[in-house]
């Protein structure tokens, strides 16, 4: 009768630890959707809510591990090895919830940060990659057991074999057991599961609001994009009258030799064909995604020259020399990539300095760099550079004149209309790159962009072109 109600009053004292640790778990649940939705970040509301998440769950440390980075709260391993516990829940077995008190047995080098993880639960947080997991970590608690005698029983040999024994003491044995965490119960458990469950909720709702804030943008640079090929189409008819009726009111006062009235005609001949240029490259730039095509393979060194005969008369002109060095097989949209070069080569003639002659040199740098595909897998981006020896600008202007409209110099001074560069940021984006640039004022620029590179590409002939 005593077992029994001694069993019956541990039983009681179980399941008041559960509901309590039941309750205190909605608690914090609360307190983490509020502030998720209060910090619009998933992440900021764990690291806010990390001593009680810690405590809920009796561990010392908890990592996020998403695309956009590691998130850590408390002790937890170093990066790598976050990594390497990140890639054995991937691989597990059913690939779900993943649970061990003793790491090391699983994952050897594991032994190495046992004081921090030699127990880990791990929920992963999506089942399509690149997958996001969350990851609780328990120290190691060494234990001392004591044994009333050796518990390995002694071995002898006789004739040749191996023979179990008596055991020739009873003297008290201790045995000192490492590595081992205090194992995962299973409200504890229960209470990550929830936890995983919220975020989970909060991120599917987050993407829903991306979603649809998405679609809106669409439906309006749709719509602008419309606007801006009929406001183009619109202007230019009577934009052609103004330019027909300048060139007629030229000739006539040009017999009268009336200085004044012709820089007036001069003013609004220029001033027309400025207008009719930005006309131009706002329609150019507003249709970039209608004349896009699906990206294949293609020669970078076939559409550099190409690029350097098309603009051979202004290299000419300018007594510029173009070296072409050996360029990858890309990933592209030809055509758009072919009005990248044209527009980065036709900067570095325009802005060429006045008392040098002018250089400008296409290549594609050595080193090989890894971005991530849409779906969590890596691929090689070669990096191509248009390099020149021309005015430069200050750096501090570097990522502004990407943007739409953004002069350093006035009108007067280079022609353009401060979208062409905004116009190879778009196209470098749409092939899922980057641009930028290095520049020095007076010595010269480098602008670059990134463009992902086809497996088992052929290496290109070393062929160089001079103009």
């Amino acid at each position: 009768m005593v077992a029994q109600v001694l069993a019956w009053q541990i039983g009681v004292m179980e399941e008041e630890t559960v509901t309590r640790q039941t309750l205190k778990g909605k608690a914090i649940q609360r307190s983490l959707i509020s502030d998720i939705e209060q910090l619009h970040d998933h992440r900021a509301g764990l690291v806010r809510n990390s001593e009680a998440l810690l405590e809920l769950l009796g561990a010392s440390g908890l990592c996020l591990h998403t695309r956009e980075g590691i998130t850590t709260l408390g002790a937890t391993p170093p990066e790598p090895a976050i990594e390497s516990l990140v890639n054995l829940v991937r691989w597990s077995d059913d690939g779900g919830l993943f649970q061990t008190d003793r790491l090391s047995t699983i994952l050897p080098e594991a032994a190495a940060y046992a004081d921090v993880a030699s127990g880990v639960l791990a929920v992963p947080l999506s089942r399509t990659p690149p997958r996001r997991v969350m990851l609780w970590f328990r120290p190691e608690v060494a234990q001392t057991v004591y044994w009333a005698g050796n518990p390995d029983k002694p071995v002898s040999t006789e004739s040749g074999e191996l023979r179990l024994s008596p055991r020739k003491s009873f003297a008290a044995w201790t045995e000192e057991t490492r590595g081992r965490a205090i194992p995962w119960q299973p409200h504890e458990i229960a209470a990550a599961v929830e936890i995983r469950d919220l975020v989970i909720d909060v991120i599917l709702r987050n993407t829903e609001k991306l979603e649809r804030v998405n679609s809106q943008l669409a439906r309006s640079n749709e719509e602008l994009e419309s606007f801006a090929h009929v406001a183009s189409h619109d202007i230019k008819e009577p934009l052609r009258h103004i330019e027909a009726f300048a060139g007629m009111l030229g000739e006539s006062i040009r017999p009268s030799g009336d200085e004044r009235l012709g820089v007036l005609v001069n003013g609004i001949e220029s001033s027309s064909r400025r207008l009719r240029n930005l006309i131009n490259d706002l329609a150019e730039f507003s249709q970039l995604g209608q004349r896009a095509k699906p990206l294949a393979p293609a020669s970078l060194q076939d559409i550099a020259l190409e690029v350097i005969a098309d603009l051979h008369q202004r290299i000419s002109e300018a007594a510029a020399i173009v070296d072409v060095a050996p360029l990858p097989q890309v990933n592209c949209d030809r055509n758009q990539l072919r009005q990248v070069l044209q527009n980065l080569v036709s900067n570095a003639i325009k802005y060429r300095h006045p008392r040098r002659p002018c250089r400008i040199h296409i290549f594609a740098e050595d080193r090989l760099e890894e971005s991530y595909r849409g779906d969590g897998s890596k691929a090689a981006v070669a990096r191509i550079c248009v390099s020149d020896n021309g005015i430069g600008f200050d750096p501090k202007y570097a990522d502004q004149i990407f943007e739409p409209f953004q002069r350093l110099h006035g009108p007067d001074e280079y022609e353009g209309s401060g979208i062409g560069l905004a116009i190879c940021r778009k196209i470098v984006q749409r092939h899922g790159g980057q641009v930028g640039v290095d520049t020095i004022p007076n010595v010269g620029s480098t602008f670059w962009f990134t463009l992902e590179t086809p497996p088992q590409s052929d290496a290109p002939s070393p062929v160089q072109a001079t103009s």
